[in-house]
């Protein structure tokens, strides 16, 4: 073998080794891109499914907040449509499971999830069976709630981050590796001669340069820029081409779905301006800081502003005087008690002959992390309302004020006769002059609390506040029913501190709301029954309760026993039904409340507080 054929023989095996190692080489890049494209496509799809829970998670809380401000249907509709969208995403995600730890967190979110919603449907159903008082619609969002809300929404994020990494960290090992393979390649063509290594060199360049690209343009989605597009030509290898067709599809459709989530937030605020402006009451937005950010029409109208004149000012300057007021000191009762409290009042505003009259609300808006974001000021026009009620006050006291006089002279007339014909009557007849002078007794006091009831709302009664001590007039009152207890072979169990405060208080009319009260469950009490009396002391007031084992007072009942004529029996012939009525307008003169808490076949307790001295 002559020395050409020698060279010619060890350049082609040296051509033939840098052969096989470009081989090597573009082989291993092509199964590179392969894996990087799968891993990309499986890390997109986990993405894209995090991205869809977190946004419907949220439009969950959203439909939260609307059922517990007062739209539990609309609420509960938006719910369950995001409901549907949530656990499809939540399906996929959980087969699409391939990276380390991603198995759990699906599992965490399926669970959490799951509590979330369980939690939901329970304080749904109490909001729409009336169990729970809209001032506990806050509390109980943030206690039950927006934690379930909080975790549920972190470990989607924390999904979406996992995959994130995970794309980051296959890109970092395709450029890894895609160097490893420059440096090889050139290695073996550098050992056989220059030409070959720049010609090696060209070549995995070529092949490197999208995948330098992928790894940039990565960091760039990353950093939450979008527009981008990674170019490939003709000369790369059909799997590189592949990868940056799904590279830039991929990148396309988080741009579309990043556009999407503004479109949803402009969407949203043109349906909350479109609410505004639909409602017919007067209704104000505040910011935290108590400024203006939102009013409709009806409110302008109300308060006579353009609104230019509104958007942005502070409360001061549009709002009436006694909202203001009742505004500072209700923002100070939620920045100490952290919680959502509504109070409503009634303001009036004169316009030339014309008062109109309106009823008015402010409710905390809570935020995120147990923070309020601002309240909301509802006004209702209550001048109609007001202007019957006066009339029907004016013409029962007025009718009640006539039948008072001949009802007296009727009541005597009968009592005379009953005298003078004890022994001219026969037994039907005594009976039947019994029934109408029981009649006319039942009248006389039907008339004088009539009397009594709007003399207590006109504010013409008379209230001697002096400090009195509770436990004196309770056990007064024990010694006035004590033998109808003992008729019943009943009990009154008496629990009262001896340490009790004082209240600020007239004592005759209190007396009169505790023996009411002690009457009512007496009538309802079984034989050998039981009512228990406590009174303590708590944020500046004494709360009274007077509880009984009876048959209890159904819940479509418990709103309107405090209303004037309310039964919770129909057929009931005792009383006047005016004596709850007079409790409450009693006790709302002392500056209390009175309420009950009740349920069928468990009795009844009744409470109203009294402000102490």
């Amino acid at each position: 073998m002559n020395l050409k054929k020698k060279i010619l023989l060890g350049y082609g095996i040296l051509l033939a080794i840098m052969g096989i190692a470009i081989a090597w080489s573009i082989w291993h890049l092509v199964v590179l891109s392969n894996a990087s494209s799968e891993i990309l496509k499986e890390n997109y799809r986990s993405i894209i499914a995090a991205e869809n829970m977190i946004d419907s998670i949220e439009r969950q809380d959203s439909a939260i907040l609307l059922a517990i401000i007062g739209f539990p249907q609309e609420g509960k509709s938006q719910f369950s449509a995001h409901d549907l969208s949530f656990i499809q995403w939540l399906t996929r995600a959980k087969d699409n499971i391939t990276i380390t730890g991603e198995a759990e967190t699906v599992a965490l979110i399926t669970e959490s999830y799951s509590s979330f919603r369980d939690s939901y449907l329970n304080i749904l159903q109490k909001i729409e069976q009336s169990k729970v008082d809209i001032k506990e619609h806050g509390p109980l969002y943030k206690k039950d709630l927006l934690p379930r809300f909080l975790t549920v929404r972190e470990a989607c994020e924390k999904l979406r981050k996992m995959n994130e990494e995970t794309m980051y960290a296959a890109s970092q090992r395709a450029s890894s590796i895609a160097g490893y393979a420059i440096w090889s390649t050139g290695l073996v063509a550098f050992l056989v001669l220059i030409t070959s290594l720049l010609s090696g060199s060209v070549l995995v360049e070529r092949i490197v340069e999208p995948l330098r690209k992928f790894v940039e343009a990565t960091r760039q989605i990353a950093s939450g820029h979008y527009d981008i597009e990674v170019s490939s030509t003709e000369n790369v290898a059909s799997e590189i081409a592949l990868l940056s067709q799904e590279f830039n599809s991929m990148a396309l459709q988080l741009k579309q779905f990043h556009e999407l989530n503004f479109e949803k937030i402009l969407e949203e605020k043109r349906k909350n301006e479109a609410v505004l402006s639909s409602i017919k009451d007067g209704l104000i937005v505040l910011s935290q800081e108590l400024n203006v950010v939102g009013i409709n029409l009806a409110a302008r109208e109300i308060l006579g502003f353009e609104f230019s004149d509104c958007l942005n000012r502070e409360y001061k300057d549009i709002l009436p005087e006694k909202v203001s007021r009742l505004l500072e000191t209700e923002s100070n009762l939620f920045e100490e008690k952290e919680s959502t409290k509504t109070e409503q009042n009634v303001f009036t505003i004169h316009k030339g002959d014309k008062t109109r009259h309106f009823l008015f609300s402010i409710t905390m808006i809570p935020g995120l992390k147990e923070e309020k974001s601002g309240y909301v000021i509802l006004f209702k026009d209550v001048t109609d309302f007001r202007e019957i009620e006066k009339l029907k006050d004016e013409f029962i006291s007025a009718a009640s004020h006539e039948l008072r006089t001949p009802l007296t002279s009727i009541k005597m007339s009968l009592s005379l006769l009953k005298e003078k014909s004890e022994t001219k009557l026969n037994e039907k007849e005594k009976e039947l002059l019994q029934i109408t002078d029981e009649e006319i007794s039942r009248m006389k006091a039907l008339v004088d609390d009539l009397l009594d009831l709007s003399k207590i709302e006109a504010g013409k009664i008379e209230m001697e506040f002096t400090g009195v001590e509770i436990k004196p007039l309770i056990t007064h009152a024990e010694k006035i029913f004590r033998s109808q207890l003992e008729q019943l072979k009943a009990s009154m169990k008496i629990e009262i501190p001896d340490d009790l405060a004082k209240v600020r208080a007239d004592s005759n009319k209190i007396t009169w709301v505790i023996t009411n009260l002690i009457s009512n469950a007496l009538r309802y009490i079984p034989k050998n029954g039981l009512i228990s009396i406590r009174a303590e002391e708590s944020n500046n007031f004494v709360t009274i309760s007077v509880k009984d084992n009876g048959k209890g007072i159904p819940l479509e009942y418990q709103s309107k026993i405090f209303q004037k004529f309310a039964r919770v029996n129909e057929n009931e012939s005792s009383g006047t039904g005016l004596g709850l009525a007079i409790c409450k307008e009693i006790i709302r003169a002392h500056g209390g409340t009175i309420w009950v808490d009740s349920a069928p076949g468990k009795g009844s307790c009744f409470y109203f507080t009294i402000p102490v001295m």
